[in-house]
């Protein structure tokens, strides 16, 4: 059975990483690991404790955290709701600006206080409070090796939107609608 827990070092997203580059036994029914990857991706979404609410994946769920609702990767943003006071932690996706330029913050619809720091944007919340975040997702095209062949990658933010070559196996999803969506 293939085992991602060999490579991973705590690094959530190079875990993630690790998970996609090696759909093909993901999701392989007989490797068994497709509910481990659904679980993993599932328990990571919102983290926290001791005061603090970690947002780092922008999907939409319901945790004893928070509540997230995504308008990704339609629109640039992402709305919450934590469950409990403290500092709020909302990873900014890539290509979305990691300075203050293009992304705005509002709690209970005016504008908050925030700061960035290592990639999200932190700021105090209150329980109940509804934070909405909004951001400028780019678009972006890059090469990704796969089984010997080679893909074209389109993103909207970090949403992939096409994949190119669509040939056997990949790519695992196709977003036609979408791209005419988001451009």
């Amino acid at each position: 059975m293939w085992d991602i827990t060999k490579w991973y070092d705590g690094d959530l997203k190079k875990r993630l990483l690790l998970c996609m580059r090696y759909a093909e036994n993901i999701l392989n029914p007989e490797a068994g690991n497709t509910p481990y990857f659904a679980y993993t991706l599932m328990r990571h979404i919102v983290t926290g404790g001791q005061g603090e609410i970690r947002v780092n994946l922008l999907f939409s769920t319901d945790t004893p955290l928070a509540y997230v609702s995504s308008g990704l990767p339609i629109e640039g943003e992402v709305e919450i709701i934590p469950k409990h006071s403290g500092t709020l932690y909302i990873r900014i996706p890539e290509n979305s600006g990691k300075d203050r330029e293009g992304i705005s913050l509002t709690i209970d619809g005016n504008t908050a206080d925030y700061e960035i720091a290592d990639g999200y944007v932190k700021c105090g919340v209150r329980r109940f409070d509804a934070v909405r975040l909004a951001f400028t997702p780019q678009f972006t095209e890059y090469k990704e090796t796969i089984v010997q062949t080679e893909y074209t990658v389109t993103k909207f933010g970090e949403q992939v939107i096409d994949i190119n070559p669509k040939t056997g196996l990949y790519p695992l999803h196709h977003r036609h609608d979408w791209e005419t969506v988001c451009k």
